[in-house]
């Protein structure tokens, strides 16, 4: 059993930590279509990158790997006979599964539903309103 809370832990650790990458990348490319929107005057449309939407839905799904790892992690640690291990690695594990859950949701939701001042919509123009 020690060896699946390891590795479950260890599953946690890189899922997350390869999600906040990838989001990091994924910010990267578009902040390089602010730019050059803004160095047009959003006077053209330019496409929100494959590769930054590629990269948020990636990093959503391995953010909800790192949620199922943490329940992995959780259940393991149930079947430890030291209570002194036990009670703070389930609540760690419990923290671990709310954080990663907690933030797939909401990189989902602004992928599956973007509103027009995010940057991930096609609709997205940072540019001042004209009177």
């Amino acid at each position: 059993m020690k060896r699946l809370a390891l590795s479950s832990a260890l599953v946690v650790a890189v899922s997350f930590i390869s999600a906040v990458l990838l989001l990091v990348a994924a910010d990267g490319k578009l902040d390089e279509r602010t730019e050059a929107l803004l160095e047009s005057h959003c006077a053209r449309d330019i496409d929100v990158p494959m590769a930054a939407i590629v990269f948020n839905w990636s990093a959503t799904i391995l953010l909800l790997v790192a949620g199922a790892a943490a329940i992995i992690f959780v259940i393991s640690v149930l079947r430890f006979e030291s209570i002194a291990i036990k009670v703070p690695a389930i609540m760690m594990g419990g923290l671990a599964f709310v954080i990663t859950v907690g933030y797939a949701l909401l990189v989902g939701s602004a992928l599956v539903d973007p509103g027009s001042e995010e940057p991930t919509s096609t609709e997205y123009h940072p540019c001042t309103g004209r009177f």
